[in-house]
């Protein structure tokens, strides 16, 4: 990424209000992802919600960063950031319902695009989980961080907490994961997803965006409960 990308991408990046996670009237300045984080939090010691993430999960094809089938007829993007309590939050409590009614039928494939705008250790998290889509498994990386999620106010976020929750993931190398993060490829994939989340002129996460897979996207307000998430997508399959 050019340092003029670099600079742009920080500028959109201030301008974005974030009041749905953590409160924050503006996001902090862009951070240097190149090093671990400096803080050294507690041990995670042991991992929750690797059942859960396994039953969920469980017979459905991740592929990069996408959840279903890949030619699935309806797309739904989700644009988070895994330091957000917000975001996981839906991912405990509304997701679930929308993956088990439309993802496992076949009708609805979903993109994560984790990006760092809460906290300035966001975007090294966010970094990690595009790692793992590399391994085709940044779902269930991203669940069990969210299930593990720590005070967001706090700066946890590090190759050893990363690793942590890599190791409960069946199928992930923590290590390359850790790797991965720091590519430049990894980092242009979490840059073009906090643009085009500007782009929508989106200003907090969880945001979503649905429409016809290949075709054009529009923000999507999936509501608070599983049960209205699944009806709201319910119109979008109907559409098309």
């Amino acid at each position: 990424m050019s340092a003029r990308r670099a600079r742009l991408l920080g500028a959109l990046l201030v301008a974005a209000t974030l009041a749905a996670c953590g409160g924050s009237s503006s996001p902090p300045d862009a951070p240097d992802t190149t090093a671990t984080a400096s803080a050294t939090p507690e041990p995670l010691g042991t991992v929750a919600g690797v059942d859960l993430a396994t039953e969920q999960f469980d017979g459905i094809e991740q592929h990069g960063n996408v959840l279903g089938d890949p030619d699935a007829k309806v797309t739904l993007v989700e644009y988070a950031d895994l330091v957000c309590t917000p975001c996981a939050v839906y991912s405990q409590d509304v997701l679930p319902q929308v993956i088990e009614d439309h993802v496992r039928s076949g009708d609805v494939r979903i993109e994560l695009r984790p990006i760092g705008i809460a906290q300035e250790w966001s975007t090294l998290a966010a970094q990690y989980a595009w790692g793992a889509a590399a391994q085709d498994r940044m779902w269930t990386f991203a669940k069990l961080w969210w299930a593990n999620q720590r005070d967001e106010t706090t700066d946890y976020v590090d190759d050893a907490f990363a690793r942590r929750i890599a190791e409960a993931v069946p199928g992930l190398d923590p290590d390359q994961l850790v790797d991965d993060s720091r590519l430049a490829e990894t980092r242009a994939q979490h840059d073009d997803a906090a643009q085009a989340f500007l782009t929508q002129q989106l200003d907090r996460v969880p945001a979503f965006a649905a429409g016809p897979t290949g075709g054009e996207l529009e923000v999507l307000d999936l509501g608070e409960t599983g049960a209205q998430a699944s009806r709201a997508l319910d119109h979008v399959i109907a559409a098309f």
